[in-house]
């Protein structure tokens, strides 16, 4: 009776000894197997001592658009245009730093559920503006943390920019 208890159990701790590491997700450290060629920008020495808790969130008008961010995050933001959202929305502008040391933008809205993303009205986009001297290297795409999307990146002097068709948590990042 004893060995008949015994197999079963056995197999069973076997399986979930496989099984369980494969289900872990770690929110801060966002990269995924299918985005190893991605490698997210390590926040420079200046964002290290400045970035923690970085918050800013104001009302943005769904008919004037606005900028969420400026002085108050270190010359980081993003300009919402005209029409893009769906009605007035607070919004909150987040920088964190991962336990890897890579640099994070979120933004999220007052009301919507933690982890559904914001989309534009009428294929309009947002423009993310990151502070060059936030970052430890010349950033070659932007990436939605979430979903593994991929933006282009534009180069402005010391800033960069990208344009996203919607609000969630992005990184700046290079390819090997």
């Amino acid at each position: 009776m004893r060995r008949s208890l015994l197999y079963p159990a056995v197999s069973l701790l076997l399986t979930a000894m496989l099984v369980v590491p494969g289900c872990q997700n770690v929110p801060t450290e966002p990269l995924t197997q299918q985005e190893e060629n991605i490698h997210l920008i390590q926040a420079s020495a200046k964002a290290l001592g400045l970035a923690k808790g970085v918050r800013v969130g104001k009302w943005i008008s769904s008919e004037e658009g606005g900028t969420l961010g400026g002085a108050a995050t270190f010359n980081n933001y993003v300009q919402i245009p005209p029409g893009a959202l769906e009605k007035d929305m607070f919004l909150t502008l987040s920088i964190d730093i991962t336990r890897a040391g890579a640099l994070v933008f979120s933004i999220t809205g007052r009301g919507v559920p933690r982890g559904e993303h914001i989309y534009f009205e009428d294929g309009k986009v947002s423009t993310l503006v990151v502070n060059g001297e936030w970052l430890a290297r010349v950033p070659e795409l932007a990436v939605n943390i979430d979903t593994g999307e991929q933006f282009a990146v534009q180069h402005a002097g010391s800033t960069f920019m990208a344009a996203l068709p919607h609000f969630s948590r992005y990184g700046w990042c290079w390819l090997p």
